[in-house]
């Protein structure tokens, strides 16, 4: 699949994590991938690739409007509209420490808490199996506030993001906020 999508290749994207969704809750899928593997969302964040496993997301979602927030952090691109009610939309980019993320195309939600959460991405770029052995250290160069949001690195130059963290990063924020 070739960057940015469209949006015929984002409803496809969509349409197979919700029929995965509905056979992992059906307890119908066999795992084919060895001991300590799934499956991962890879996202593109500026020339950046990222990828989240599954199980840890609640679906993906077309950024068609965004409404910016005057006075908010560069951190929260806006906000967008999830099944009637508005979410906000988090820059995975910023989050991570990129200097250039103003290009919030596509989302991934999460659920926080009682909230929904959607972090901006740039692009989908598919999704795959992965197994652990193929995880290897984050470089040196890091820091270790960035690092800590990282389970390690795939191959590819793909963070492979760890989502407890970045919930906790995003709830923390909330809760400063209020």
């Amino acid at each position: 699949m070739s960057l940015p999508l469209s949006p015929d290749d984002l409803e496809a994207i969509s349409s197979v994590l919700v029929r995965r969704a509905k056979r992992l809750a059906e307890g119908s899928v066999v795992a084919n991938y060895e001991a300590g593997a799934a499956e991962i969302l890879v996202v593109g964040v500026g020339k950046a690739t990222y990828a989240m496993r599954l199980e840890h997301l609640d679906g993906v979602l077309p950024i068609k409007s965004l409404t910016p927030l005057p006075t908010t952090p560069r951190l929260v691109a806006g906000l967008t509209v999830y099944q009637g009610q508005p979410v906000s939309v988090v820059r995975l980019g910023a989050l991570l420490g990129q200097r250039q993320t103003d290009q919030v195309r596509a989302g991934v939600l999460l659920r926080i808490v009682q909230d929904v959460v959607v972090l901006g991405v740039d692009a989908y770029v598919g999704v795959r199996g992965y197994s652990e052995s193929e995880l290897s250290p984050m470089p040196g160069t890091v820091s270790p506030d960035v690092a800590r949001c990282f389970c390690g690195m795939l191959p590819g130059d793909t963070g492979l993001l760890n989502m407890s963290v970045i919930a906790e990063i995003l709830a923390n924020s909330a809760e400063s906020e209020t």
